[in-house]
């Protein structure tokens, strides 16, 4: 017999002055550091200098014809910091980030729906 079927989650992600991007297929999210390594000839390894974090975001999602966000992105890309928070639909955890939105762009074809990028680079926990 197999043993309990798994549930597994999704993130959405939400900005501020736009809301919930409903329309979001993929979201991707990591925190960057470019921590650098101390090696001297005698002790070898010897630790390492930190580096601040940077947290970093992608967002694909489609742009649906009730209602583009494209100008809406586009505006937050030239306004000041905004804040993302991904909400993980199972469990309810949540991640509050002030950044900046880049790199909007968007696109479709035939066969292939409208679809809109961005980026988000916001201040990493340290």
């Amino acid at each position: 017999m197999a043993g309990p079927l798994e549930i597994y989650d999704n993130w959405f992600p939400y900005l501020s002055g736009i809301g919930a991007l409903a329309d979001a297929s993929t979201v991707s999210f990591q925190t960057e550091n470019k921590d650098v390594d101390i090696e001297t000839i005698f002790k070898g390894f010897a630790g390492m200098t930190p580096s601040p974090l940077k947290f970093t975001a992608k967002v694909d999602l489609f742009d649906p014809v009730s209602g583009s966000i494209l100008q809406s992105l586009e505006q937050a890309e030239e306004d000041a910091e905004v804040k993302v928070l991904t909400l993980s639909k199972g469990s309810g955890d949540t991640r509050q980030v002030a950044g900046y939105v880049r790199n909007v762009s968007g696109g479709g074809g035939v066969g292939d729906p409208a679809k809109i990028s961005f980026d988000f680079v916001g201040k990493g926990r340290r």
